[in-house]
């Protein structure tokens, strides 16, 4: 009987960490997680384009404006990140 009621516990909880919410769940924090690496890789490329136009005197106004969009991605990513711990949270509830 105890052996019974340990495979059906075992079975519960298994069905419950495959359930569809939790499949959702991980399927979208893997979107997430790709578009946080995609952002960070854009953000790697714009640091190497500012530092090229440094070198190659670029003017003021294009500087600014590289300057403009390296802090635009910095700020993106951090908030990404953030909500890519708060969705890693989530879907741990949710996988439960």
């Amino acid at each position: 009987m105890r052996w019974l009621v340990a495979v059906v516990m075992l079975g519960a909880s298994t069905a419950s960490a495959q359930s569809p919410e939790c499949k959702a769940a991980k399927k979208e924090f893997k979107e997430r997680e790709d578009n946080l690496d995609a952002l960070k890789q854009a953000r790697k490329e714009m640091r190497e384009v500012l530092t090229i136009a440094k070198k190659g005197r670029a003017t003021s106004r294009v500087l600014d404006a590289l300057e403009k969009a390296d802090d635009a991605l910095e700020e993106g990513i951090k908030r990404a990140t953030a909500e890519q711990a708060q969705r890693d949270k989530l879907t741990r509830e949710i996988c439960k």
